[in-house]
């Protein structure tokens, strides 16, 4: 029950980031940073 919760908030949390970082740094290096992020482990991104 409480897992959706924490899911959809750490989504928001992170397109709020990826929004920041492309902003900065352009789409080239966006797309990098992103597949950096999916190789993460679920409950590194996002949680606290």
């Amino acid at each position: 029950m409480g897992e959706d919760e924490g899911q959809s908030k750490a989504a928001t949390g992170q397109a709020a980031v990826e929004y920041g970082v492309r902003r900065k740094l352009g789409d080239d290096d966006f797309g990098t940073l992103r597949e950096v992020l999916r190789g993460c482990p679920r409950t590194g991104v996002g949680s606290r």
